[in-house]
């Protein structure tokens, strides 16, 4: 059995502080599609991301960052709605 890396304290202290005020935690999807980034950023950004495609032909791709599914999250909860 192979050891975890332990997580350093100020690390975990980061974390911590903006859920000790009220912040919620989000997990976001791995795989967002493909679509919606190329709308924001553009087909120049497809050659910077990692494709696949579903045997249906839906095209998706690995997140570049939490923005887009962060957003996502937040709109389909409804919870920009107030």
């Amino acid at each position: 059995m192979r050891a975890e890396p332990r997580v350093p304290a100020e690390a975990l202290s980061a974390i911590r502080a903006p859920l000790s005020e009220g912040a919620s935690s989000v997990d976001a999807p791995i795989l967002q599609p493909l679509g919606l980034l190329l709308e924001l950023a553009g087909e120049a950004m497809r050659a910077r991301l990692f494709v696949v495609q579903a045997e249906g032909g839906q095209e998706a791709c690995l997140r570049p960052d939490f923005t887009v599914p962060v957003t996502r999250q937040h709109l389909e909860s409804g919870a920009a709605s107030g």
